[in-house]
C-alpha cells in the first residue's frame, strides 16, 4: 500500500497526473492506469488525481455517442469539451480524426439521485437529494446548447439522505431553469412530498408557464404542476383521494388533455374506484380519450379467501360450506348471486359509461376488481417443489377467470369503447356483430386455458419421471 501511495504522489509531483489530456498521446493509458490503480486506492483520490473536464449532468445523459468511450476521450483531449458541446453543434477534427455531436445529445436531461455515473465506476459525486439537484442545476446554467435542445426533464430527487427537504434556493433555481427551456415536451417530477411547497411558492411567485408541455408525470402532491403546463396532453397524476381545489380548478378548459393515469389508493375503505371518484374525474377532466385506472375497485365487503377464486360457487361444497371461506358476514353467506358480488365493478362501469368523449379504459388488475379473485398464495413456498407447478396454474387459472368475468361485464356495459384493457391484459381481437355488439373477446388463452397453462407453467422435468 505504501508502494502504490509513493506512485500515486511521484505521478503528482511529475505533474503528469494533472497535464492536460491533449498534451498527450498516453491520455488512454492514462485512464488505463487509473482503472488499474482503482483496485488498491480510494476512488474519491484518483478522481481528483484523474480529472474529467466533462460536467455531471453530461455524464447522466443516457445516449448511445456518450457512452462509446473513443467519443469521451475525443471530447477531454480538446481545450474546453464544455464549449464543444454547449455551444459547439458541428464536430470539430483533432489529429486528423473527425467526429460530429449529434444535434439530440439534450433532448433528455436527468438530475436523478439513484443514478451512478456512466463513465466512470465510482464518480464520488455527492448525490444527497437537494446537493445533487443544485449542482446539476448549476451546471445546466453554464450550458446554453441543453436549455435550448432539451425536450424530456427528468427529475427524481426520491431520497432522504441529508436534508430531508428543499430550500427555497434551490426551488428559485429551478424556477430560473425552467424559465430557460422554450422546447421542454415532457416532465416527469418526482420529489419528496415535504418539498412540494418550496417549489410551488417559488413557481407561484414566478408566474411560471410551460406552454409547450404535452406529457406530465407527477407524484402525490405535485398538482400545481397541472396549471403550470396549461397544453398538456397525457398526464400521469399518481396517487389522488379527491379532486378538489385550487390546482384543478383550471383542469376543465384543458382541451387538449385526453390522456390521464390516475391511481385511487384503497387505504380506507372509502378509498377506492367508486362511481363518485369516476365522475370526480370527469368532472376535472371532461375532455377525457384514454383513462387508465389504477389501484382498486372501492368495496366494503371485507372477505378472506385462499387460492380460489370466489363465486357462489365456492362457498359450499359437496361436504357443506366450503372451509377455505373465512370471516363472511351472515348476508354473504346468504347470497348466491353473482351479480351481488359484482355491484361495486358494476357501478364504476356505469359510470365510466356517463362519459361522451372516453374510447380506451384500462381497470385495475385482476386482484383489485372486487369480484373475489385475491392474488393466490403470498408465500414463495407455495409455488416450489413437485407440485408448485400446481399451484401456479390454478392462481392464473382463477386470474382468467377474473379477467374474463370483468371482461364480459366491461363490454356489455361499454361496448362503444374501442379497447377495454384489465390491469395487463389486453385483447388481441374483439369480434362484433353487424350492429357493433360485442360477440367475444379474444385472450392468449381463449379457447384454450388448459393448453395455456401448460405452456406457461410445465411440469419440471426432475419431476416428471
Amino acid at each position: 500500500m505504501k508502494f502504490i501511495f509513493a506512485f500515486s504522489c511521484l505521478l503528482l509531483m511529475l505533474g503528469w497526473a494533472h497535464c492536460e489530456p491533449q498534451q498527450t498521446a498516453s491520455y488512454s493509458l492514462q485512464r488505463r492506469i487509473s482503472d488499474q490503480l482503482r483496485f488498491f486506492v480510494p476512488a474519491r483520490f484518483l478522481d481528483r488525481v484523474f480529472t474529467s473536464k466533462l460536467p455531471v449532468f453530461v455524464k447522466d445523459i443516457d445516449h448511445p455517442w456518450l457512452k462509446d468511450k473513443h467519443n469521451i476521450a475525443w471530447l477531454e483531449r480538446g481545450p474546453d469539451p464544455i464549449r464543444d458541446l454547449c455551444e459547439v453543434v458541428e464536430g470539430r477534427d483533432t489529429e486528423g480524426e473527425s467526429r460530429t455531436i449529434p444535434s439530440d445529445i439534450f433532448h433528455r436531461l436527468d438530475i436523478d439521485n439513484h443514478r451512478r455515473d456512466i463513465i466512470n465506476r465510482e464518480d464520488g459525486v455527492d448525490r444527497m437529494a437537494w446537493v445533487n439537484m443544485r449542482d446539476r442545476l448549476e451546471e445546466m446554467s453554464q450550458c446554453p446548447a441543453a436549455l435550448q435542445q432539451v425536450k424530456y426533464l427528468y427529475i427524481d430527487t426520491e431520497n432522504y439522505y441529508g436534508i430531508g427537504h428543499a430550500d427555497a434556493e434551490v426551488a428559485e433555481l429551478l424556477a430560473d431553469i425552467l424559465s430557460s427551456m422554450p422546447n421542454l415536451e415532457r416532465i416527469s417530477w418526482s420529489i419528496p412530498w415535504s418539498s412540494n411547497v418550496y417549489f410551488e411558492d417559488a413557481f407561484e411567485r414566478r408566474g411560471l408557464q410551460l406552454p409547450r408541455v404535452k406529457d406530465l408525470v407527477l407524484k402525490k402532491g405535485a398538482h400545481y404542476m397541472i396549471p403550470i403546463c396549461p397544453n398538456v396532453e397525457q398526464l400521469d397524476i399518481g396517487t389522488v383521494h379527491e379532486l378538489k381545489g385550487k390546482h384543478f380548478e383550471a383542469t376543465p378548459a384543458a382541451k387538449n388533455l385526453t390522456s390521464l393515469t390516475i391511481k385511487n389508493a384503497r387505504d380506507r375503505p372509502d378509498r377506492g374506484w367508486s362511481a363518485d371518484f369516476v365522475r370526480e374525474v370527469f368532472n376535472a377532466f371532461p375532455y377525457l380519450r384514454h383513462l387508465t385506472m389504477l389501484g382498486e375497485i372501492d368495496s366494503d365487503w371485507l372477505y378472506e379467501a385462499e387460492d380460489f377464486f370466489l363465486d357462489p360457487d365456492s362457498l359450499y361444497t359437496e361436504e357443506g360450506w366450503n372451509p377455505k371461506v373465512k370471516n363472511l358476514t351472515l348476508w354473504r353467506l346468504q347470497e348466491e348471486k353473482r351479480k351481488e358480488l359484482q355491484a361495486p365493478l358494476q357501478s364504476v362501469l356505469s359510470a365510466l359509461n356517463e362519459s361522451t368523449t372516453l374510447k380506451t379504459v384500462i381497470l385495475p388488475d385482476s386482484i383489485g376488481l372486487a369480484i373475489g379473485f385475491e392474488g393466490g398464495p403470498g408465500c414463495g413456498n407455495a409455488y416450489m417443489g413437485p407440485d408448485g407447478y400446481k399451484t401456479s396454474r390454478s392462481v392464473v387459472n382463477s386470474h382468467i377467470r377474473a379477467v374474463e368475468i370483468a371482461s364480459a361485464m366491461a363490454w356489455d356495459t361499454l361496448p362503444h369503447l374501442e379497447n377495454i384493457t384489465i390491469g395487463d391484459e389486453s385483447p388481441s381481437k374483439v369480434e362484433r356483430d353487424d350492429k357493433g355488439k360485442v360477440i367475444k373477446v379474444f385472450y392468449p388463452w381463449t379457447d384454450r386455458v388448459q393448453e395455456f397453462l401448460e405452456e406457461q407453467y410445465p411440469k419440471p422435468k426432475e419431476y416428471s419421471r
